[in-house]
């Protein structure tokens, strides 16, 4: 069994970051996201 300070579901912009931030802080950071590929299926807005 895995075990880490901070799982963010999803490697959207918002979850991306997050850890990203996360492991830039000396966390334990697991990304779990499902899509293969970066970017598809294309959301757009989500920024916005």
């Amino acid at each position: 069994m895995n075990t880490c300070d901070v799982l963010v579901i999803g490697a959207g912009p918002g979850g991306g970051n997050a850890a990203l931030q996360s492991a830039k802080n000396g966390l334990s950071t697991i990304l779990i996201e499902d899509h293969p590929a970066i970017g598809t299926p294309v959301h757009c807005g989500e920024c916005i």
